[in-house]
């Protein structure tokens, strides 16, 4: 009795593999989702964050990150931006702390 039960209880070795190649693609699919659904975007919206702060330059109007806008009066070298707040009122800030470009598209 217990003979024939232990050699029902041997599998082949191709069985055995079946599943774990299975769960190779798996991983591969649910991966492949995540990148094109998180990773790629963010890398898109980083590229362009990138490119906008390259372009800032006199005379745009700006949002930094803390919320103040601003008219950028000098691009003072490559990372600092001398800024008017207001009347009187200069700032200097890093350029990596501009959130974004105020556009005025709307031309009534």
């Amino acid at each position: 009795m217990f003979i024939s039960t232990a050699l029902a209880q041997t599998a082949d070795v191709s069985e055995a593999a079946a599943p774990f190649s299975g769960m190779i693609v798996q991983f591969g699919l649910i991966f492949a989702v995540f990148y094109f659904l998180l990773i790629r975007p963010q890398q898109k919206k980083l590229k362009d964050h990138q490119e906008m702060l390259t372009s800032v330059k006199s005379g745009d109007n700006i949002v930094t990150g803390g919320g103040i806008v601003a008219k950028v009066a000098k691009v003072i070298g490559e990372d600092k931006l001398l800024i008017d707040v207001d009347d009187g009122v200069r700032m200097t800030i890093m350029r990596s702390s501009v959130g974004g470009l105020i556009t005025n598209d709307a031309k009534d």
